[in-house]
């Protein structure tokens, strides 16, 4: 016998649908993360295996609140299930910070949003601009790691050019994995503004890592 064409139905009916972060790559290395579907709980752990908390790896806290804010989805525990309102992909970063110990809502409360960019195709990126109680705001941006490196100008806490063929070529490979890949950056912006346009986004960003995600048979 022979087949000439096979169709086949992905999400939600080969897989789960509930995006689970499972790498994270940013200045301080690579990380693991246990763990899947949507409850929060599991553990982050470095190359060699070792358990990583947030105290650890401030660049690993930083792309993780970052996740948090620029995000539209919310979670939450009801009939015994942990559930998500909102875009699976966004609701895996929000578990990811129920992992590491960093509660959303505080988060958004520190930070609060004061305007946003949302996700559209011809973009590839969704950014949202954030101020927090002491005189400080940030732009963050979240999206495919096209359209983010090529915005960014060095990584986060360093000083040097961003290595974008470098942080390209990891993206590719974290993507050969079966991985679906995010890219996350922020921008140190003006307190006094609180409308965010397209222009605002388009250089001078700071790249905090790449998220690797799966998605569970």
């Amino acid at each position: 016998g022979s087949a000439t064409v096979i169709c086949s139905d992905k999400t939600g009916t080969l897989t789960r649908n509930e995006m689970t972060v499972t790498r994270i790559v940013c200045t301080d290395g690579s990380f693991s993360i246990t763990g899947s579907g949507y409850e929060p709980i599991g553990a982050v752990t470095d190359e060699s295996q070792m358990t990583v908390t947030l105290d650890d790896s401030p660049a690993l806290g930083e792309l993780v609140k970052a996740g948090v804010l620029c995000n539209d989805a919310r979670l939450r525990h009801q009939e015994g299930q942990w559930r998500i309102d909102g875009d699976p992909t966004e609701g895996a970063l929000l578990v990811l910070a129920g992992k590491v110990d960093l509660d959303p809502d505080e988060v958004v409360g520190h930070w609060p949003r004061t305007d946003a960019i949302p996700f559209e195709s011809e973009l590839q990126y969704m950014a949202t601009l954030h101020h927090d109680h002491t005189g400080h705001a940030l732009i963050y941006l979240k999206g495919s790691p096209e359209a983010v490196l090529s915005r960014c100008d060095h990584a986060w806490q360093s000083d040097d050019p961003l290595d974008v063929e470098q942080w390209r070529e990891t993206a590719e490979n974290m993507a050969a994995e079966g991985l679906r890949v995010l890219a996350v950056a922020e921008k140190r912006w003006d307190a006094h503004k609180t409308v965010l346009e397209l222009d605002d986004t388009q250089h001078g960003l700071v790249l905090l890592g790449l998220v690797g995600m799966t998605d569970p048979p």
